[in-house]
């Protein structure tokens, strides 16, 4: 299939590619500030950078997908499932409690992890990728580019099996975060991101969750294997059958009740 930009979006998809080589900057900063962390230096940095990547992917006139607020409801019971990781720490008894200041800083460090790779592989380059000839497309492949790019820890010295896991159900994640944003929106692909990433894994570690266990792995892809099961049921009942959700220039079609007022 050959590959075309939609004539009038071709630099918003030059755009998201210019943000996706941003946000490989952005996490690949070494800290050079002393006495400063490098999870704390990597922190601020994803929003300062949040900045021009936001303004790239708005010069163009282009919006987030925001429906109506009822179908923010996809987000809530794909956040809840990631509580039961937290349960089965402390139910076990070998939870502890983070210090204040601890869960201040995984909780603004995920925060703003999860509004920047939202704005960068969802509205960037999931939105660019709709207005190709490959919008079908569209999910699988920006998907493919979220866990593909968690891979660049190996540059860091990051092992190689935890590396490649993480990767491996970043993807998975990534298929249900576009399945969110697409029928959701924004806020709940943020929200679904949000709580993944802190309740199954900084709020985890923080209480004392061995880091990189074999456990932690089993949790996070047995929920993103849970999790995607239901955003299958609701991409295959709902979004499927719309190409509008695919093609942004196609309008949304007629309910039987303006098919009804139309053929009076």
């Amino acid at each position: 299939m050959k590959f075309k930009i939609d004539e009038g979006f071709a630099k918003f998809f030059w755009d998201a590619l210019l943000c996706l080589a941003l946000y490989l900057l952005c996490v690949g900063i070494p800290c050079f500030i002393p006495n400063v962390t490098q999870k704390v230096f990597t922190g601020v940095a994803r929003f300062i950078f949040l900045i021009p990547i936001l303004w790239l992917l708005l010069r163009n006139g282009l919006r987030p997908h925001m429906p109506g607020v009822k179908y923010f409801m996809i987000s809530l019971p794909l956040a809840v499932i990631c509580l039961g990781n937290m349960m089965s720490l402390w139910t076990s008894g070998e939870a502890s409690s983070p210090n204040v200041e601890t869960l201040l800083l995984d909780l603004a460090f995920t925060f703003g992890t999860a509004l920047i790779e939202e704005a960068v592989f969802r509205f960037g380059m999931l939105e660019a990728l709709r207005r190709t000839s490959w919008r079908k497309l569209s999910i699988p492949l920006s998907a493919l580019l979220f866990g593909a790019f968690h891979l660049f820890a190996l540059l860091s010295g990051s092992a190689v099996g935890p590396t490649f896991a993480q990767a491996g159900y970043t993807f998975l994640l990534g298929l249900i975060l576009g399945v969110a944003y697409l029928y959701g929106g924004f806020l709940s692909a943020f929200v679904i991101h949000l709580a993944f990433n802190f309740l199954s894994s900084d709020l985890y570690l923080s209480c004392g969750g061995w880091a990189w266990d074999l456990p932690f792995f089993l949790w996070n892809i047995g929920f993103t294997v849970l999790a995607f099961g239901y955003a299958a049921l609701l991409f295959f009942r709902r979004i499927i059958r719309q190409e509008n959700y695919f093609n942004p220039n196609m309008a949304e079609p007629e309910s039987a009740e303006q098919q009804l007022g139309d053929n009076l």
